[in-house]
């Protein structure tokens, strides 16, 4: 999630004018998310607990549900942005590796706290 912050979510003019997640709030709230996703994973590594476990699940789904909107929103954007052929809109890879990040992350909600294997 926090490399999908740094990338570009779009360009402008056929790419000289990229504008990466870290920009707008949005990607601000993605890379948090991704931080206490991180610090999380630390936390259980070093201890194994089952509300840290069931906590950074429900982090993840919620920011899943999150860059869903956000990649919805910007699809749209892109569409309104091609209608006008000086813009030149690409699409970037940011916000794609945010929201499979974050599915990932989320996919820790159906994995029991003590099935991993040391």
């Amino acid at each position: 999630m926090i490399a999908g912050t740094l990338l570009p979510w779009l360009s402008l003019f056929a790419g000289l004018q990229p504008y990466r997640g870290i920009v707008g709030l949005n990607g601000r709230l993605l890379l948090a998310g991704g931080a206490l996703s991180l610090a999380g994973g630390v936390w259980l590594l070093a201890r194994d607990g089952a509300r840290v476990w069931r906590a950074i699940g429900l982090l993840g789904f919620a920011l899943l549900v999150f860059s869903v909107r956000l990649l919805v929103e910007l699809v749209r954007t892109y569409h309104t942005l091609t209608g006008d052929p000086l813009m030149a809109p690409r699409l970037g890879p940011g916000l794609f590796v945010a929201a499979i990040g974050a599915a990932i992350v989320c996919a820790t909600l159906f994995l029991r706290p003590g099935s991993r294997r040391g």
